[in-house]
């Protein structure tokens, strides 16, 4: 007598180059944020290539056209050494990107390590990696990194590392509260009934159900990072030296002559403005798209 081990039709399982699919035509379908997306290829074309875009050097300055207005010469104006304020915004740019996705990058790389340890690591490690994770949440960090790049004069490569090291608790705690839903998941229970390791169960089982929150995170980490390295150079006055120059700079000379001369301040703080919008906009059609069932992750 043979017995019916199976019973009903077979189920189909979407591929995850399905899923990611679907989940970009829902994001293309919503049209301010696919409009957000243009504007940050935008800002990220003129990061990558502002030296070849840009209309003027750093180290141009014509003192006889000193505080002019916008002009065609000029279009976002000139400051009071007569230098060109649409290159400084676009060179500023390029260093806020910079450093927003460089830190955003290690806050993410090393949150998620974490994070993955502690959700598949037994109760003695996972609550000591959690209370490391605590108290980074919980430390000063805008402090610290002020102090650290104050000491190293706003080098790109210490603020990167001092932001990103000091914002990577939430992804910490995002990843391991991720993995605590799907660890004892029936395919995560497949791979350890063929015997794979920890780290591979981890990576080939655990992450992939959990990147899509991780993304949506990301996106909200980077406006964070980029505002507090803002108010680091413009309350602070720990911005890079020449021929670098950050929002934050730019905005602290602007607050000087905004009676006199508004495009010194309001054009920096519009430009510094769109991209956060844009990264926020961008992130809530991430959230909408990658989770359509209407399960917020912030």
């Amino acid at each position: 007598m043979v017995s019916r081990v199976f019973e009903g039709p077979p189920v189909m399982v979407p591929s995850r180059s399905a899923i990611w699919l679907k989940g970009w035509r829902r994001f293309a379908a919503n049209r301010a944020a696919l409009l957000g997306l243009l504007w940050l290829i935008l800002f990220g074309v003129v990061a990558l290539w502002g030296r070849q875009l840009a209309p003027y050097s750093m180290q141009y300055a014509n003192l006889f056209a000193g505080n002019e207005g916008p002009s065609l010469l000029h279009p976002f104006g000139t400051d009071s050494l007569g230098q060109d304020m649409l290159t400084m915004v676009m060179y500023g740019l390029r260093y806020t990107l910079a450093v927003g996705f460089g830190a955003t990058v290690v806050a993410l790389v090393v949150g998620v390590f974490i994070g993955l340890t502690s959700g598949m690591a037994g109760r003695l490690l996972d609550e000591g990696l959690m209370r490391l994770t605590d108290f980074v949440y919980a430390f000063p960090g805008f402090l610290f990194a002020a102090f650290i790049v104050g000491a190293f004069h706003g080098q790109t490569e210490v603020v990167i590392l001092a932001f990103g090291l000091t914002q990577w608790a939430g992804f910490a705690r995002l990843t391991r509260g991720l993995v605590l839903t799907v660890r004892h998941s029936e395919l995560v229970e497949s791979g350890r009934a063929i015997g794979a390791s920890r780290a591979f169960i981890a990576l080939r089982y655990i992450l992939p159900q959990v990147v899509n929150s991780i993304i949506v995170y990301t996106a909200f980490v980077a406006v964070n990072i980029i505002t507090l390295q803002a108010e680091l150079s413009l309350f602070y006055g720990t911005g890079p030296a020449l021929p670098l120059i950050s929002f934050g700079q730019l905005i602290s000379q602007g607050t000087a002559d905004v009676l006199g001369y508004w495009w010194l301040l309001v054009l920096p703080v519009g430009t510094l403005i769109s991209l956060l919008v844009a990264l926020v906009v961008v992130g809530e059609g991430l959230q909408a798209a990658l989770n359509p069932k209407g399960n917020r992750i912030l």
